[in-house]
C-alpha cells in the first residue's frame, strides 16, 4: 500500500485556494493577463464622480491613492534607496504622515523634497509627473501634481 505524501497535499491545497484569493484582488485592480505593466491600474474604467454607489467611489479613489503612492515609491527608489528611505523618515518625523498620505497633502511631500535641494524636488517633480501624465484627466490627480509643483 502506497503511502501518502502530506507535504504535496497541503502545497496542493495552499495553491488552490490562493488561486481564489488572489483572483478578487485582480478584479478589484481591473488587472487582466493581458495588460501591460505600464497600465498598473486600468481607470480608463472607471465613471469617476457620476457613479452614484459610494462603494464604487471609494474604491476608485483607493485605487487612484495606490496609483500615485505606488508612483512615488517607484521615483524615489530609482533616484536612490537612501533618498526614498530619508524622504520616508522626514515625513513621518516633520509632518507625521506616512506616503499614503501625500496623495490627500501633496504640500507634506513637497516640503521634504525641498529640504533636499533643488536637484532632487525638481528631478522627482519631473518623474510624478511624466508617469502621472496619462491621468492628469482626472481632478484628484491634477489636483495632486498641481500641489507637488506650486
Amino acid at each position: 500500500m502506497k503511502t501518502l505524501n502530506l507535504q504535496n497535499v497541503s502545497f496542493v491545497v495552499v495553491s488552490f485556494l490562493s488561486l481564489f484569493a488572489i483572483h478578487p484582488l485582480i478584479d478589484c485592480f481591473g488587472i487582466t493577463e493581458e495588460s501591460d505593466e505600464r497600465y498598473f491600474l486600468n481607470i480608463s474604467n472607471y465613471s469617476f464622480a457620476s457613479n452614484s454607489n459610494p462603494n464604487d467611489q471609494i474604491r476608485n479613489r483607493l485605487m487612484k491613492k495606490t496609483l500615485v503612492t505606488s508612483t512615488i515609491e517607484n521615483v524615489l527608489i530609482n533616484i536612490g534607496k537612501g533618498t526614498y528611505a530619508t524622504v520616508i523618515n522626514q515625513l513621518a518625523s516633520m509632518q507625521n504622515c506616512s506616503l499614503q498620505d501625500c496623495y490627500d497633502h501633496p504640500e507634506y511631500l513637497k516640503a521634504v523634497l525641498m529640504r533636499h535641494g533643488s536637484y532632487i524636488y525638481n528631478s522627482t517633480i519631473s518623474s510624478i509627473k511624466s508617469k502621472l501624465k496619462e491621468f492628469e484627466y482626472d481632478k484628484e490627480i491634477a489636483a495632486f501634481m498641481k500641489g507637488i509643483s506650486e
